[in-house]
This record gives structure tokens, sequence and C-alpha cells, in this order.
């Protein structure tokens, strides 16, 4: 096999071995101080950059995989911990938006507004408006069952005059079996043919 006349370049460039740098595995204090000090910066809703930069600069050179380790582990002890009713986290929720509304960003505090107007029901109705393909109307069809017909074919599809006592008694309806067979599956075999399995 002819190789390529690049093949050689590769091999020569990335000769060296990347060396990995050693680190000390934390102690499982270590661990849980840092799962710790994740869970309150994801408490104080900061971003997943700010996190990497925080960890970075307390913890040393980790590798952004770390903190997002600890990152899911934190949010995981946030959720045990946060073992709330839902009343109970809607007045946090409230606290926490009336916090920023009052000391905000003006745009911060103005989306803090919208949300709190959403939660409390006195913002402006919305209208929604719904169309069927390419914007057109949804097209809608009134149906007409004529029960007699139902009847007949319930009639006709019930073997026995037992079974057909029990329906009258009972007012059931039973769906007559699909044309050309059929075990109920949807593979349109009836389970008769070895083939079937």
């Amino acid at each position: 096999m002819k190789q390529s006349p690049f093949h050689d370049l590769f091999y020569v460039v990335n000769a060296e071995p990347k060396l990995r740098k050693l680190r000390r595995k934390p102690t499982a204090a270590e661990h849980a101080e840092r799962v710790d000090f994740v869970a309150a910066m994801l408490a104080r809703v900061c971003t997943r950059s700010e996190i990497h930069k925080a960890v970075k600069e307390k913890y040393g050179d980790l590798h952004w995989r770390t903190a997002d380790r600890y990152m899911v582990r934190a949010r995981e002890q946030l959720h045990k911990q946060a073992s709330l009713t839902k009343s109970e986290a809607m007045e946090i929720g409230l606290s926490v938006i009336l916090g920023v509304i009052k000391t905000g960003t003006p745009t911060v505090r103005i989306r803090a507004e919208e949300r709190l107007a959403s939660i409390m029901g006195y913002d402006a109705p919305k209208r929604s408006e719904y169309s069927g393909p390419g914007g057109l109307p949804i097209q809608t069809a009134q149906v007409h069952i004529d029960m007699a017909a139902v009847q007949r074919r319930v009639a006709e599809a019930v073997e026995g005059e037992e079974r057909m006592r029990l329906l009258e008694e009972r007012g059931l309806v039973i769906v007559p079996p699909i044309e050309g067979g059929g075990n109920g599956n949807g593979n349109g075999h009836d389970g008769n043919d070895p083939k079937d399995g």
C-alpha cells in the first residue's frame, strides 16, 4: 500500500508524546467542599463560564470537565436539599424577583417585573393563532356516527348468541377485526404463519 507523502511529516510533527500533568486526587472532604462551592455559585445563578473561571482560580488548573462534574454533583445536591413544596418554591422565587426589582440594573429590573406580572397574572393577555400547513386555516370536519350501522357491524362481527346477549345486556360495543386479519400488533400477520415465529 502506497503511503501519503504527508505520512512521515505527520509522524515527525506528532512524535512527541503528550505529557499529562500529574494532579493529586482530592480527598473526600476536599471534593465535598468543591461541590459545595459550585452549588453556592449555582444558587446565585452564575453561568457555566463564571463557574469554570472561579473554580480554576480557587482550586488551581483544573480541567473544564472536572468543573462540569462538580456542577452535576452540585445540581444533584441542590435538588436533594430543595425538597420544597410548590408554595415554598413560589415564595422563594417571588422574594428573589422582588430583590432583583429593588437592586437590579434597569434592564434586569424590567425583565423581573415582566416575570412577576406573568406569575401574578396581571400581565396583558396573549393572543395565539394557530394555522394549518402553509399558514392556511386548520381544516375541520363534522362527523355523524350512525349508531344503527355500528350496531349492525358489531352484530355481524360477533359470533354466537351468548356473546350477543352479553353485549346487549351490558351495552358494550366491540370493534370488528380489521379487514385482512391481524393479531393486533400492527404488522398485519395473524400469528398462524410458521414464519411469524
